[in-house]
């Protein structure tokens, strides 16, 4: 089966604990709704569905700053760090259908 490499951003100070995609996908059990689960978690993924860059990361710290709501990039860097992950087909598709994208198969 086929992966899909995305970036997530990894807790720095937490095992195996990632960046939620929002708060429908926060673990409560968490005191900053951090998720263990990829599919609970904010990742890049690119349109071609190829491998994320550095650039791509920028662009979502920009994406942090834009938005009105949320932690800012200045909190992300400081709490998160971006890692390499490959999604399944079942976690991409869950994301996928969860964000709306109309991504190519």
């Amino acid at each position: 089966m086929k992966t899909i490499p995305a970036i997530a951003f990894k807790a720095k100070n937490k095992k195996g604990r990632y960046l939620s995609d929002g708060p429908d996908c926060d673990d409560w059990s968490d005191p900053n709704g951090d998720v263990e689960n990829l599919e609970d978690a904010f990742c890049i993924v690119k349109v071609n569905l190829e491998s994320p860059s550095v650039a791509d990361v920028e662009m979502a710290y920009n994406l942090f700053d834009y938005l009105k709501f949320g932690p800012s990039s200045t909190e992300i860097k400081e709490h998160y760090e971006p890692v390499y992950v490959e999604l399944t087909q079942q976690q991409f598709q869950t994301i996928k259908k969860r964000n709306e994208w109309e991504v190519p198969e």
